[in-house]
């Protein structure tokens, strides 16, 4: 009884010492001689209760000459976050793990990295940790939302933050499987998941393990779990109810495994689910599109997405304000997969426009935008009552044309890290690195890229609409009229493409102009001289554009 009593006087003051130290570093009184004359209490038995302690996971050791030990719960407290390791070899190793995690790691960490953290996704992230904190093993969850809204990083954040603080072990398991994947094979999807016995069927030689025993004493994570067959559903009851499963070929050797599930549906839950397993789940998550967000939001994301292409093609990107305003009001259905996806494809345009000049900064600008990403945008704002809501927003914004470095040494945004069914964010920046090392043709660089863009129409069912939905029918009208008479004077063909985007920018510019913007500004010469562009038919062109466009406007 004296020993226990003496132990916990020597934690408690211990503890009190951890925590001058951690204020005050100079401050050290966290080695047995130094408690033993605070207490009063022999070196020896002070030692020997420390390392007793350490056996019982209570204190950080710290080897060296003295020994020092750290309180491992107060020291916790103070980073908010879990410390992953229990013995350091000297004091300036401790400091270097506590400080860097402490920059690193909130209470909420990884979730305060998500865009919308404390905005859409406050709620989701509330439900979240009350369902990994929930005793005594966490509450199964189902996380719902549209394609690209991020499910799959939620579901591996929820995974890290239950190891940070200390519901699962450093080394708990997570396993994800796409229930999609084997839909079209019922009997090889649910082999996959609970393994079979030797013997089960014809080519089963060997007993073999499914994903929920490699899942035991972490979280198996079911992305598109309405595609899991109803059988597939009913063999999840017993492990939901009483941590029991059978493998394939069993019929009475039950397997005890702890797992907790987290699955993910992007259909209507209630039509596509097991009522029966429904009422196992507690939990359902909703997670946003990118139309549920505000615009300070989608901003972030933007932000985010031309910050990670800037790296991707390790060059400097100077992104015109109109490309920003954009995307602002541009509505993707597949959200942030989707916006990630376009912005990249925009950002490859520039590429190839920029990279025959051998510049450094590659600028972005509305010319470079895809035909089937304008197909898009027209039909996103067919509500003209909602276009113009959007627009009045964006007269309050001060934007300005953004700059985004390849060095830039800022967070990546865990959103945009997720590897969506029609990523490209592996294709565009092979593509460009095989040109560089190949000494590839600029024809050739520009085929590539434009066959990815063919596939992004391809896999896009929207529909062309009216240009007018997004632009005045009249400055389309004009627009569209000046360009037919000076392309017929001057023998100059311009596509579709090129009306619109330049119909784009005009409204937008008009409509700047009228808020009282003055433009002063000769950078669109940017890497030639203005003699060598006034000799250019299409500077020419632009010319008598302005003129027949400024008599219009008078």
């Amino acid at each position: 009884m004296l020993k226990i009593k003496r132990k916990e006087l020597i934690l408690k003051t211990l503890d009190k010492n951890t925590n001058v130290f951690l204020n005050d570093t100079k401050t050290i009184k966290l080695d047995a001689t130094e408690l033993s004359v605070e207490l009063g209490i022999a070196r020896y038995n002070v030692s020997r209760d420390l390392n007793q302690l350490f056996e019982e996971n209570k204190v950080i050791k710290i080897t060296g000459r003295p020994v020092l030990f750290i309180s491992r719960q107060l020291a916790e407290e103070k980073l908010e976050a879990r410390i992953p390791f229990q013995q350091f070899a000297n004091l300036e190793q401790f400091m270097d793990i506590f400080i860097g995690a402490k920059r690193k790691y909130s209470k909420d960490y990884p979730f305060s990295e998500l865009v919308g953290y404390s905005g859409s996704l406050a709620n989701a992230v509330r439900q979240a940790k009350a369902a990994l904190l929930y005793p005594p093993n966490g509450l199964h969850t189902l996380l719902s939302g549209p394609s690209g809204s991020g499910k799959t990083t939620f579901a591996r954040f929820m995974y890290q933050y239950a190891v940070q603080v200390g519901q699962l072990s450093s080394n708990a398991p997570y396993i994800v499987f796409n229930c999609a994947d084997y839909s079209n094979n019922q009997h090889l999807l649910l082999d996959h998941l609970f393994g079979h016995s030797k013997h089960a069927f014809t080519g089963a030689e060997e007993s073999k393990n499914g994903l929920v025993e490699a899942a035991d004493g972490g979280i198996l994570f079911l992305d598109e779990i309405h595609r899991l067959p109803p059988e597939g559903q009913e063999m999840l009851f017993s492990i939901i109810d009483r941590g029991e499963f059978y493998r394939l070929g069993e019929s009475e050797k039950t397997r005890k495994v702890n797992v907790l599930i987290v699955g993910a549906t992007t259909e209507n839950i209630q039509d596509n689910i097991l009522t029966t397993f429904l009422r196992r789940i507690p939990l359902t998550i909703n997670l946003p599109s990118i139309n549920d967000r505000d615009l300070s939001e989608r901003v972030q994301l933007i932000y985010f997405c031309f910050k990670q292409e800037a790296k991707n093609i390790d060059k400097t990107l100077q992104v015109n304000e109109d490309v920003v305003r954009f995307f602002l009001q541009y509505e993707p259905k597949g959200n942030i997969g989707e916006l990630k996806n376009d912005i990249q494809l925009l950002c490859a345009n520039a590429l190839v426009d920029n990279i025959s000049h051998n510049v450094k900064i590659i600028k972005v600008k509305l010319s470079h935008l895809s035909p089937y990403l304008i197909d898009q945008f027209y039909f996103s704002h067919s509500d003209e009552k909602s276009d113009s809501g959007m627009r009045k927003k964006l007269k309050s914004v001060k934007i300005g044309d953004l700059e985004f470095t390849p060095d830039e040494n800022n967070k990546k945004d865990p959103f945009l890290l997720v590897n969506e069914d029609n990523d490209l964010s592996t294709n565009i920046p092979n593509i460009y690195q095989e040109y560089i090392e190949n000494e590839g043709t600029l024809a050739s660089l520009k085929g590539q890229i434009q066959r990815q863009v063919q596939q992004r129409k391809k896999s896009s069912e929207i529909n062309q609409q009216p240009i007018f939905k997004i632009v005045s029918r009249q400055n389309f009208a004009i627009t569209l009229n000046i360009l037919k008479k000076v392309a017929q004077q001057e023998n100059y063909y311009f596509d579709d493409n090129n009306i619109e985007s330049l119909a784009l920018h005009l409204d937008t510019l008009i409509e700047k102009v009228n808020e009282g913007y003055s433009f002063h500004d000769e950078r669109f010469l940017e890497h030639k001289k203005k003699s060598q562009v006034e000799k250019e038919q299409e500077f020419q062109i632009a010319k008598k554009f302005i003129e027949k466009f400024l008599v219009v406007y008078k």
